[in-house]
């Protein structure tokens, strides 16, 4: 079965309590508390991307426990597509957050560096929600497995598509992580030949 977009699945399935549920839901409550939390403090630089990031965190959890508690394949295969616009767009934010804050600039880094993530996020995620129609996501041997726990488990048939958005995501963030050790002037640093 190629894995496609199936909303309808989600309807009829039905619903197992999972044994990490309660952890999982008390960590995306987390998630929401600190987002919301950040969100009416005293603006600081990156304030909305962390907020944001927050949240995109929240959804992806909640995805990842909605897909476990649907007993049906498609519908299993639906959430799991569906929370790839959270896995998507978490590292983004965070970059964003970042550069943000360490630049203590809300506009950084520029369109000329978030044009192109941006746009290769997006069509990944485009390309994540039309796998029906071509299955280079996840392809034809994605099914179920023996149950774990009492509960059935997907096992992805990952095509090319899933590993080029994986490495997206880790490339983002360690060119975000890398850029954090460039030495950054403040308050507190001195430029180079400074006396005292």
């Amino acid at each position: 079965m190629i894995p496609a977009l199936d909303l309808h699945a989600c309807t009829v399935t039905a619903w197992h309590a999972t044994p990490d549920m309660a952890l999982r839901l008390a960590i995306a409550a987390s998630l929401l508390a600190m987002g919301v939390w950040a969100g009416t403090r005293r603006f600081f630089p990156g304030q909305t991307s962390f907020v944001a990031m927050s949240l995109a965190t929240m959804a992806w959890i909640v995805a990842s426990v909605t897909e476990h508690a649907a007993a049906d394949l498609a519908c299993k295969t639906t959430v799991g597509m569906l929370g790839w616009l959270p896995v998507m767009l978490q590292p983004a934010l965070w970059s964003l957050f970042i550069c943000q804050y360490l630049a203590a600039d809300p506009r950084s880094p520029r369109w000329a560096v978030r044009l192109p993530w941006g746009a290769a996020i997006t069509l990944q995620i485009a390309l994540c929600w039309t796998n029906g129609a071509h299955g280079l996501f996840y392809g034809p041997g994605t099914g179920l497995t023996a149950p774990i726990a009492g509960l059935p488990r997907v096992r992805y048939d990952y095509g090319p598509l899933f590993y080029v958005a994986v490495a997206t995501g880790y490339t983002l963030l360690t060119v975000t992580m890398l850029s954090t050790r460039r030495p950054r002037a403040g308050p507190h640093t001195k430029p180079r030949g400074a006396l005292g």
